[in-house]
């Protein structure tokens, strides 16, 4: 997610990205569907879930198809241009103005726990530091000039995405994503200790040491996780700082 949003704010910063009236119709259309589709999905009937899957991605066809239909009259040909960069920048910083362990907690007082609960608290609250790093390194990259040698040659945005700009930021991806990936487990452990994100009965670091924190007798399941998960992270942080130093 952070990928994805931070990549395109940082390629569109220039110019931002034009749509025409009618495809900006076709896409709210196709959000307004997937929306409807998510709230009548029947919770209790999991083997039914492929059936929503495969109707998302045929409406996905169907408003690709009815986009470009519409954009060829005039009323709709129109183009706007919108600042991407700009909207994402704003939200970013919205979205860091508020406590994320109060956004954890609205949301896992909605749901049952659960490991998609849990990946969903992972998704909202790391997405945003992720999108912010890839989004500076792609305006870095993309002022670069062997960019600026691909436009010449003609090159599609695709290709200059996939062949020149993702290649180059490979190395501060990866350590983004490492030192993330440490605060997801301490954010795991710390959801799991005071009961929230995966059930009860699931056994992690953070329940283990929840347990110890009732029986005080038992210094051995404070003690271990804790150490495990301390030296965990350290290994992460070490392998992220090492990386870094290698490819500087």
């Amino acid at each position: 997610v952070g990928l994805i949003i931070g990549g395109t704010a940082g390629w569109l910063k220039s110019n931002g990205m034009e749509i025409s009236i009618g495809k900006l119709m076709a896409y709210l259309i196709f959000i307004l569907c997937c929306f409807q589709i998510y709230i009548s999905i029947p919770q209790t009937v999991a083997e039914e879930k492929w059936y929503y899957v495969i109707m998302i991605f045929a409406i996905l066809l169907l408003v690709v198809r009815l986009g470009n239909f519409i954009s060829k009259f005039n009323i709709f040909s129109k183009k706007i241009n919108i600042p991407v960069d700009s909207y994402v920048r704003r939200f970013i910083e919205i979205f860091n103005s508020f406590p994320k362990l109060v956004i954890i907690l609205i949301f896992s007082g909605f749901f049952k726990p659960s490991i998609s609960l849990l990946i969903f608290l992972l998704i909202i609250t790391g997405w945003s530091d992720f999108a912010r790093i890839i989004r500076g390194e792609f305006i870095k990259i993309s002022t670069l000039n062997y960019i600026d040698a691909a436009k010449l040659t003609g090159a599609s945005n695709k290709r200059i995405i996939l062949k020149h700009i993702l290649p180059n930021a490979i190395v501060p991806i990866t350590v983004a994503f490492i030192y993330i990936f440490a605060s997801f487990m301490l954010l795991e452990a710390s959801l799991s200790f005071i009961g929230v994100g995966l059930p009860a009965q699931q056994v992690t670091w953070g329940s283990i040491l929840a347990s110890g924190k009732e029986n005080l007798n038992a210094w051995w399941l404070i003690l271990f996780p804790g150490l495990l998960l301390t030296l965990t992270i350290t290994c992460f942080h070490k392998c992220a700082e090492t990386i870094q130093k290698q490819f500087r």
